[in-house]
């Protein structure tokens, strides 16, 4: 197995030969060592390039503009009800957290210099197993070869890195003897000496073997996922290899530079050109005072060694050309020739600067989902029943929630990302035609903030906002109602209920309670007392006349009422029965009339 790998690798290593050539040209002018490659061009009074490095000036400026991350946005079900934006909420907190344990945002940058200066960038999930999580890492191009299936899918990887052969050693004490050794019958290899050190990995395993150690296999790991952990964008280009955004600058570069040294030797050449003088002048003396007796005067001066004008307007094309090449616009460095640009002006200068960063977008948001993806099934096959505790920032605010890989990601590791439709603008502008889209009603409020070029939270602003809302009407509400205790004053009626609410709602906001708790309390009626337990009857044996009313008759209640008679039908017949008067009203022609006489009679005397 792995003679085959070995193959493989050989393989890969031969088909971007010249890509390496190209990526070790770049590398080297963007250090600054251009005189290393071009050695015979340069002198010893100037051994250095005397101009600006405008290769590593806007590969720099590019990935500064680039690096920025864009929003997660990760989804469950169809969003329809609050239990499953619940869970895509917690899945975006999740792969938050794992952008920010992987600093992301900070290998954004290597990650954009990458794609800009060689071509290509890569993503690699790895296991972390301390934290048990997986985390992002950006891998350097350099010794970086892959192979692409027709869907631009990573296929296979290896990585080329070197370390001596003493360190190796100590690492790996069980393989001493094959690292050391030179083979049968000869010394040891020294411990100063490097040796290559190769990753493989495909979608079954990943393998660290020494290919100069008789391919000794350090390292074997199963593959949890069901793809590569690695993920790679490619610059588009023509060949079958990527080719970097400066390739065709490098000897831009280096013209202008070679045109420097010869101006500055012109110049110098120039100032320090032989004195002519007429041949009357017998004595010549140096120096800023220095006086010379001739009948010619007008005769003495330097020997002008003119130079050509087409060299500096050659040095000025030569910087267009290498800005051309490199897509690099002059407004970035201030170079705008006018006293009056206008804004559109300026904006078709940056065109080909903002194609370039959304171009990058569309590929890097693919990218950051791929790798997400990875992350969330990595998550969910090593470590599935796990409670984890995971704390970070999102949009803005701090969370702290808990999670179990194997419950809150299941079996749908998709994700998305976007930069929003503002992306490539700058703050003003994103902000501007915003608010345009938003006054002609042509977007939500939603998106509004979702689009914005600064984190917020869109639903806790959301949230925010109508709990101002509700407390501003609360509160213009409880001042309408102050405002009565004037004309119930000029009525005469009692304000002392009205002025103790206010009194109290202002002492509760002095407290530092809340606009609604402290109305709520002022308005909130006192509790009613609590009711007297009702007293025993005495007994009706012990009962005495001063007892009460009827107290100690016969068939008379303690409370006055008779005996047998409901509560109300005192005075009433039996039952409640109505008594004869009513009974004769009723009858009386079928209508309910009712007479009453009183008659007095005196007794008659005997």
């Amino acid at each position: 197995m792995i003679d085959e790998i070995e193959a493989r690798r050989r393989l890969l290593k031969e088909r971007y030969v010249e890509r390496d050539i190209n990526m070790d040209l770049v590398r080297t002018v963007r250090h600054g060592d251009i005189d290393r490659l071009f050695p015979d061009l340069f002198s010893d009074d100037i051994p250095k390039s005397v101009v600006a490095n405008l290769v590593d000036v806007a590969a720099r400026d590019l990935a500064e503009v680039m690096a920025p991350l864009p929003n997660l946005a990760c989804a469950s079900g169809n969003m329809r009800s609050d239990a499953e934006r619940a869970r895509a909420a917690k899945k975006n907190k999740i792969g938050y957290h794992y952008w920010e344990k992987s600093q992301l945002e900070r290998q954004m940058f290597e990650f954009a210099d990458s794609y800009n200066s060689f071509g290509f960038g890569v993503f690699a999930a790895e296991p972390d197993m301390e934290c048990c999580g997986p985390r992002i890492r950006v891998e350097s191009p350099i010794g970086f070869y892959y192979s692409l299936d027709r869907w631009g899918k990573v296929v296979e990887t290896v990585k080329e890195t070197c370390a001596p052969a003493q360190t190796l050693a100590a690492l790996y004490p069980e393989h001493r003897g094959s690292i050391l050794s030179l083979g049968k019958g000869k010394r040891q290899r020294e411990g100063n000496s490097w040796l290559t050190i190769v990753r493989y990995a495909d979608r079954d395993k990943t393998v660290v073997y020494l290919p100069e150690c008789n391919n000794t296999v350090l390292a074997t790991a199963t593959n949890p996922c069901s793809r590569p952990p690695v993920v790679v964008i490619e610059r588009f280009d023509l060949g079958m290899t990527p080719r970097g955004q400066f390739d065709d600058v490098i000897y831009v570069q280096l013209a202008r530079s070679i045109m420097a040294m010869y101006q500055l030797a012109a110049a110098d050449k120039s100032v320090n050109a032989p004195i002519a003088m007429p041949d009357d002048v017998t004595e010549v003396n140096i120096g800023p005072d220095a006086v010379l007796r001739t009948q010619n005067p007008g005769q003495v001066q330097r020997v002008r060694l003119d130079v050509p004008r087409d060299s500096w307007m050659l040095s000025e094309q030569l910087d267009k050309e290498s800005k051309t090449g490199a897509r690099y616009p002059d407004a970035r460095t201030g170079g705008v020739k006018g006293s009056i640009i206008t804004g559109r002006g300026v904006e078709a200068m940056l065109g080909t600067f903002d194609s370039q960063i959304k171009t990058f977008q569309v590929l890097a948001k693919q990218a950051l989902e791929d790798i997400t993806s990875i992350c969330f099934e990595m998550d969910a096959k090593l470590w599935p029943n796990k409670r984890k505790t995971i704390n970070g920032t999102m949009s803005g605010k701090s969370f702290e929630i808990q999670y179990v890989p194997a419950r809150d990601i299941g079996d749908n590791y998709q994700t998305s990302v976007t930069y929003g439709f503002a992306a490539g603008m700058t703050p003003s502008q994103a902000i501007v035609t915003l608010l345009q889209l938003r006054g002609d009603k042509l977007i939500q409020r939603d998106t509004f903030r979702r689009a914005l070029p600064f984190d917020v939270d869109p639903d806790e602003e959301q949230r925010g906002l109508d709990v101002e809302d509700l407390e501003e009407g609360l509160k213009q509400g409880f001042l309408a109602y102050m405002q009565g205790i004037g004309p119930m004053v000029q009525g005469g009626g009692d304000v002392s209920a009205l002025l103790a609410q206010a009194s109290l709602a202002i002492s509760m906001r002095q407290k530092g309670r809340p606009l609604h708790e402290a109305i709520t309390q002022a308005f909130t009626p006192p509790e009613p007392p609590e009711p007297e337990p009702p007293q025993a009857p005495p007994d009706a044996a012990t009962s005495t006349p001063e007892a009460g009313p009827g107290g100690g008759l016969e068939g008379i209640r303690p409370n006055g009422l008779p005996q047998g008679v409901a509560p109300g039908q005192a005075g009433m017949g039996p039952g409640g029965m109505p008594s004869i008067l009513s009974l004769i009203s009723g009858m009386k022609n079928g209508r309910a009339n009712t007479e009453a006489a009183v008659m007095r009679k005196l007794p008659v005397g005997p």
